[in-house]
């Protein structure tokens, strides 16, 4: 399924080996507490410390703006909160929760029907190294390298993009 422009979407994170997207559970992007802080992988519901629900805008070919959405003054946004990173990336970099100037991600097809990588920038890879959103250790999101081999697709994270009604987009706490 191809991502719709400027739709709600939970994002769950797919472990390497899954090969059928109904299993049960997983680890959704949960915005933090304050902007500044890295986005989490917390399980969907009310559990969750934060907003599941991000607005996935399409900026033109690949490539998105992921953002939760923005309380509005008189039908006017006042600022947006969303993901971003470092213009210098580096292996292990948090993906951090940043308000207004939103960092560009590259979204692609990966190997399992209707499951995506979320790549750095524009999907470029650099010089031997292609960098990717991931989940971290500490469950949080963070951008690891991968190395531009021929089994390059195997080695990235994939990640489920599910539909959510606007109407169901309220902060979990």
């Amino acid at each position: 399924m191809p991502l719709n422009t400027n739709s709600l979407y939970n994002i769950r994170f797919v472990p390497n080996g899954v090969t059928n997207l109904d299993f049960v559970g997983g680890m959704y992007a949960t915005a933090p507490s304050k902007v500044g802080e890295s986005v989490q992988a917390e399980a969907l519901g009310p559990s969750a410390t934060g907003w599941q629900a991000w607005q996935v805008e399409n900026i033109g070919g690949d490539n998105y703006f992921i953002s939760t959405l923005a309380p509005l003054v008189f039908d006017t946004p006042t600022f947006v909160q969303g993901w971003q990173h470092n213009k210098e990336v580096c292996q292990g970099e948090p993906v951090i929760y940043g308000a207004n100037k939103l960092s560009e991600f590259a979204i692609t097809p990966a190997d399992l029907p209707d499951t995506y990588h979320i790549l750095v920038g524009s999907g470029r890879s650099e010089i031997g190294a292609q960098y990717a959103v991931a989940e971290g250790d500490t469950n949080d999101l963070v951008i690891n390298s991968y190395p531009v081999i021929a089994d390059l697709e195997k080695l990235l994270p994939r990640w489920q993009f599910i539909p959510v009604e606007p109407s169901q987009a309220a902060p979990t706490s």
